[in-house]
């Protein structure tokens, strides 16, 4: 086999597959788990992302509580006392409706869910880079997180990261970590907490990211980051 057939795309004979962002949900709630319904937007082969964060979990140490909605992998948790944040992924087999926060009935909880598609049709296979947390309790962020996407294999490669933080304190990513989009949960008049989910979409090779955080206090906070290699 010539050395440049080894790894192609799988629309061989046209344009090469590209991964596109197709919707994201989000959701809050005081009290019990989060759920949301993405059966209107899922397909078969659909790259799904999730991110869940939640408090009054019941536990102040790993391994995180519960599990991630079924059939998701989960790639990195952050935790800072009973305070739990997680990011996980799917490959969709297009029957998936609702979706619920694993972490079990906390106090408040959020739960956001991306979807990404395939324009050759399906996600045959993702590869997670090593996930940052950052798990301190009072005190944070102390850095930046780096994301060496660069390093990436992949047909397409998704920047996917995440961080909440509690009380009436805001949190946002800062400019410089260049997510394409971000989405964000937050209301003082239901849960005193925020989270906030971004990602950043590559189709051929990767930029490095240093994601960071601004805060106006620090509640708690729990933020994760990585890369995931997408393969058609």
């Amino acid at each position: 086999m010539h050395p440049l057939l080894l790894h192609m795309p799988s629309s061989l004979g046209g344009a090469a597959a590209e991964l596109s962002f197709i919707q994201e949900y989000t959701n809050l709630v005081n009290g019990n788990a989060a759920s949301v319904n993405i059966s209107s937007d899922v397909s078969s082969g659909d790259l799904l992302l999730c991110m869940e964060h939640a408090d009054n979990t019941g536990t102040s140490s790993p391994p995180a509580p519960g599990s991630p909605p079924t059939g998701f992998t989960s790639v990195g948790a952050s935790q800072a006392n009973a305070v739990w944040q997680r990011l996980s992924y799917k490959i969709a087999d297009g029957t998936e409706t609702t979706l619920t926060a694993g972490f079990g009935a906390g106090n408040n909880s959020s739960i956001h869910v991306l979807i990404f598609r395939s324009s050759g049709g399906s996600v045959s296979s993702v590869t997670p880079s090593t996930f940052n947390t950052e798990n301190d309790a009072n005190n944070f962020p102390a850095s930046a997180q780096s994301v060496t996407a660069s390093s990436s294999t992949g047909d397409a490669t998704v920047i996917f990261a995440a961080a909440g933080n509690g009380g009436d304190i805001d949190v946002d990513f800062t400019a410089g970590s260049n997510l394409t989009t971000q989405y964000k949960s937050y209301s003082s008049g239901i849960s005193p907490w925020t989270s906030i989910s971004g990602y950043a979409l590559y189709n051929g090779a990767a930029s490095d990211h240093s994601i960071d955080w601004s805060y106006s206090g620090d509640t708690r906070p729990t933020a994760v980051s990585g890369y995931l290699e997408v393969y058609f």
